[in-house]
């Protein structure tokens, strides 16, 4: 019997940044390629989106910042500076909205935490943000980059950045907001104890659901290194200076005023990184599963909130089939000559499944499913590393690691053996999608 089946397929091919140069302190090395990253993370716009606007609220307000679809307008006097009284940002998307900023500072203002006496907080910031802009892009979601740059490397600058955040969240019905960092070893009174952890609203209601979400998907990463995570915490509350480290998080606080899911999420200590990755650079293959878990949460609560995000949620509205971990099923192994593959299995019900993986150099992955005679499958691998093949169990070859795209209708009702190569002389991870109707 024909069944219609929808699989995604998510993980991401990496991007790649020095190795060395951050843990050893040659910060001046990194900057014209750092700007070049930032840069041209902020000028990808994606072209479903027909217009960004300032909705008119009829109120007057005193400060305009940013261009193009970074502008915000906003009044700030210098009282109740945890209030964002901001116009309302209106993206015209059905897509779910993520945020990832950029916060860090070329300036002293604020460099981050420090390596060999060197600031880390922009390379590390701008790793996170291309990675999980990679990633919720292929999921479906509509992202926004917007970094300090934008509006100054100051206190004011500062002020435009969070407003525009806060305008976002007060537009649109389904953002989140996250900003990855890496945290200082030493602690202080506004950071008592550094280390993984989540920074969250102190001064509006809480989404624990939302929090919970991305705590239960980082859990595994964390027992796995023998880190400690200490989850969901509350920072500031002990100034009203702005500006003041000791101050509630503004950047939070002013986009949790309209919708709480906004954290700042300290992946490890600094140091931390560079002793199991080798350097912050190289932190970047080995924090992808936080990037992915967190990746994953944001899409789980956006399915919950309604989202069109129809290859990924499933008709009760959770993703539709969480990850595996990278382990061949047994059962799914069939007579020679096809290859041992994780068979993908569907819920009755669900539209959707969701897979990645990272494949080593000249390495490859494979994948079984169960079509009919005459189902249209349409294949697609975004990695430019990676490339495809597609086999039946009766030995029927429709591509050979060949291209990263098949359309076709299938010749016999068997299981199909989809099998992913890397091609790359580095790792890669890839993205593909699978549909059988």
């Amino acid at each position: 019997m024909n069944q219609k089946i929808a699989i995604a397929l998510a993980a991401i091919a990496s991007l790649g940044i020095s190795t060395n140069a951050a843990a050893t302190g040659d910060n001046a090395a990194h900057r014209d390629r750092d700007r070049l990253s930032v840069r041209d993370i902020r000028a990808e716009e994606s072209p479903k989106i027909a217009y960004v606007t300032i909705g008119n609220d009829g109120r007057f307000y005193r400060t305009e910042a940013g261009r193009g679809i970074y502008r915000v307008r906003y009044n700030y006097t210098g009282r109740n500076w945890t209030h964002a009284d901001v116009a309302p940002i209106h993206i015209n998307t059905e897509k779910p909205i993520a945020i990832l900023p950029m916060q860090y500072t070329y300036n002293g203002l604020q460099a981050g935490a420090s390596i060999n006496g060197t600031p880390i907080g922009r390379l590390w910031n701008t790793i996170t943000v291309e990675e999980m802009k990679r990633r919720l892009e292929a999921l479906g979601f509509y992202v926004l980059t917007p970094t300090i740059q934008m509006y100054g490397e100051s206190i004011t600058g500062f002020q435009g950045l969070e407003h525009f955040i806060a305008g976002v969240h007060k537009g649109n019905r389904n953002v989140q907001t996250v900003i990855l960092t890496a945290d200082a070893h030493i602690g202080n009174a506004a950071n008592p104890r550094p280390g993984a952890q989540m920074l969250v609203t102190g001064l509006h209601r809480r989404d624990y659901q939302w929090e919970n979400r991305i705590q239960s998907r980082l859990a595994p990463f964390y027992q796995r290194e023998g880190l400690v995570n200490i989850g969901p915490r509350v920072r500031g509350g002990k100034s009203n200076r702005e500006g003041s480290s000791l101050a509630w998080h503004p950047a939070i606080e002013r986009a949790a005023e309209y919708n709480p899911n906004i954290a700042i999420i300290e992946v490890a200590k600094a140091i931390e990184i560079v002793e199991k990755a080798g350097s912050i650079s190289a932190g970047r293959q080995w924090a992808a599963p936080v990037f992915d878990a967190v990746a994953m949460a944001m899409t789980e609560h956006a399915c919950t909130k309604g989202a069109s995000l129809s290859n990924v949620c499933g008709d009760g509205g959770e993703i539709a089939s969480s990850p595996p971990e990278e382990t061949a099923d047994p059962g799914a192994i069939a007579a020679a000559p096809v290859p041992v593959a994780e068979r993908i299995e569907f819920r009755p019900g669900s539209s959707a499944a969701l897979r990645w993986g990272t494949l080593s150099s000249r390495a490859e992955k494979s994948y079984v499913l169960n079509a009919g005679t005459g189902q249209l499958m349409t294949i697609r691998v975004n990695s430019p590393d990676v490339l495809l093949t597609i086999k039946g169990a009766s030995g029927n070859v429709l591509v050979e690691a060949d291209g990263r795209s098949w359309r076709g209708r299938l010749p016999a009702s068997e299981d199909y053996y989809i099998t992913v190569v890397n091609e790359a002389g580095m790792p890669s991870r890839y993205t593909m999608s699978v549909v059988v109707q």
